[in-house]
């Protein structure tokens, strides 16, 4: 029996040593090519990718990939701002996590510089060049750049409350440019990042920050006095500025609505309908927003009035009360 076992293992030796593996059937093992098992340190004038695939645009693909994955290392920044407010002053703390993953990067000044086919398996190597990447990268960025400030620009002429709503609608190109600089400076060592980086933060600070600085009047009809009376202490709490002259606001908070009592079945209830309006220094509207709600109560009008007010501190809670009026869209 043993020298079966050794015969077998002998006869066996030469198609293992020709590249056979064992598993639930023989598979050729494919050698890969050298300029792949080695490849192409990047330079800086280059860099490489090298991809494989069922087919010569797959292998590419997988190239390509390659090399955004090498640019992309680090392209994603967040920025977390606690923004506070004591005795007045209004200060803001950040800080940034970076986070490692790969980016959908739109690569250019590429090319094709070798390919093989090995059985079923085709390698590609492809280099791209630092300097038309840079410069393509260089022209994205300056025009996203470009219109951020434009925007931001032309709502500091008009009104603090237009401003403020301006740098929150621009996040999302902030976010696109930031990512453009991360990509720079992987490709381009000499790229100054920081002068772009330090100004993004601060249209983000000013985001945070402006909430606090802007003047606030509220104006209700008196049905919905009680309602008014809940929003102005609930602002109060989040250091909101409330003034009572017209002519010093930036914005004005119209309070409309109605509340409507009616039995059902014994139980007293009273449905709140709440029209939230938010006018800037000019008089434009900002913002519309309507609440519903109903509270009940075995114990009259009054106790049913006190449970829908109730429930609509906690909608406005759960929205956060600076969404309510327009300041932070709801997550």
């Amino acid at each position: 029996m043993f020298k079966l076992g050794l015969l077998i293992i002998l006869g066996l030796a030469p198609y293992t040593a020709r590249g056979f593996d064992f598993g639930f059937g023989w598979t050729a093992k494919t050698e890969v090519p050298e300029w792949v098992a080695n490849p192409t340190k990047d330079d800086a004038k280059f860099i490489y990718g090298i991809g494989s695939g069922i087919s010569l645009a797959k292998a590419e693909q997988a190239a390509l990939k390659n090399i955004s994955g090498k640019l992309a290392t680090v392209v994603s920044s967040s920025v977390f701002a606690n923004t506070s407010v004591h005795q007045g002053a209004v200060s803001s703390t950040f800080s940034e996590e970076i986070i490692t993953k790969t980016f959908d990067t739109k690569l250019s000044g590429f090319e094709t510089e070798r390919s093989d086919q090995q059985g079923k398996v085709f390698y590609v190597k492809v280099r791209m060049s630092r300097t038309l990447f840079v410069k393509d990268t260089l022209e994205r960025l300056a025009s996203i750049d470009e219109k951020i400030a434009s925007k931001i620009k032309l709502a500091s002429r008009d009104s603090k409350l237009q401003l403020y709503f301006a740098l929150i609608s621009t996040r999302p190109d902030v976010s696109e440019a930031t990512s453009l600089v991360y990509l720079l400076q992987a490709a381009s060592p000499s790229f100054d990042s920081n002068s772009y980086l330090i100004k993004y933060r601060e249209y983000q600070s000013r985001a945070e920050e402006m909430p606090y600085r802007l003047g606030f009047r509220v104006n209700a009809t008196a049905e919905m006095k009680l309602i008014s009376d809940l929003l102005v202490s609930m602002l109060g709490e989040h250091g909101l500025l409330l003034l009572k002259q017209a002519d010093q606001a930036d914005a004005t908070i119209r309070i409309n609505g109605s509340a409507d009592n009616k039995r059902i079945f014994g139980d007293y209830m009273t449905q709140l309908r709440v029209t939230i309006q938010v006018d800037d220094k000019l008089g434009r509207k900002i913002k519309t927003q309507e609440y519903v709600v109903a509270g009940s109560s075995l114990n009259g009008y009054e106790n049913s009035l006190r449970d829908a007010l109730q429930l609509l501190r906690q909608r406005w809670e759960d929205e956060g009360v600076l969404s309510v009026v327009g300041m932070r869209s709801v997550n």
